[in-house]
């Protein structure tokens, strides 16, 4: 179940409930209970709405996965999937530059203008995957960027076989970055960390940390493994496989 469907569910049975009190009440002569009764439920109504993401969260967390925690028991690196490398700079930085129309986010004012244009839109933990706590990064992907990533999610939830791994999910760890953000980590790692041009820049790649397994690791990282060679061989994504993630570009 996604965000919207959850929302549209739940607040038109807390809609339903609240009429259907007030009716009740109303039936039975106790119009003034009734009103106060239709304030508090409106209050009530309006936390919900204000704390709906987290109900989301739970709701899916619940249900639909097993416990969030990014404590990864399965990595998720160059060595433990052995996919194919689309090089970097003759692949991932062009195309990305490409997809995006050249929208290279400088600093933190383009990032909040291209926000507001709707070149660059929210994101959120969905079916299959899990963002964890950002450091120099940003939770906003491209459109497309961000469809690919749900379609992702879904596709690695189809190759989980085994019913007991049905709830695994993949971790994000990093997102869109300014070109401030991608200097703060090459300062902290400057061996790995690209320099120059960062497709992160463009709000079209993200990466992937490792997967949660409720027990053994191999399910979720075939299933992984499979779901992102069948993008890459559709031609919808680029992978970069690297010492600590994944790291994914979108051009299609």
């Amino acid at each position: 179940m996604n965000a919207l469907t959850f929302y549209i569910i739940l607040f038109s049975v807390y809609a339903t409930c609240i009429l259907l009190m007030f009716l009740y009440l109303r039936y039975k002569g106790f119009f003034k209970s009734g009103i106060i009764l239709l304030i508090i439920m409106f209050l009530i109504g309006v936390g919900l709405f204000i704390k709906r993401r987290s109900c989301f969260r739970f709701f899916r967390n619940t249900y639909t996965q097993i416990s969030i925690s990014t404590s990864c028991n399965c990595k998720t690196t160059a060595s433990a999937l052995a996919l194919k490398k689309d090089n970097y700079t003759h692949f991932h930085r062009p195309l990305a530059i490409k997809t995006s129309q050249n929208r290279y986010i400088k600093n933190n004012a383009l990032l909040e203008k291209f926000i507001q244009k709707k070149y660059l839109v929210p994101i959120e933990e969905n079916n299959g995957f899990y963002i964890q706590k950002l450091h120099n990064s940003s939770k906003h992907l491209t459109p497309l960027a961000y469809k690919r990533l749900l379609e992702l999610g879904n596709l690695f939830r189809t190759k989980l076989n085994e019913p007991t791994e049905k709830k695994s999910y993949f971790v994000i760890s990093s997102v869109t970055r300014t070109q401030s953000q991608q200097e703060e980590i090459i300062k902290s790692n400057p061996k790995t960390a690209t320099r120059g041009l960062s497709t992160h820049s463009f709000g079209v790649s993200f990466d992937i940390r490792c997967t949660k397994a409720k027990r053994t690791c191999d399910p979720s990282i075939n299933a992984l493994k499979q779901a992102l060679n069948q993008m890459q061989k559709e031609g919808k994504i680029l992978l970069c496989p690297e010492s600590s993630c994944i790291h994914v570009t979108v051009v299609k």
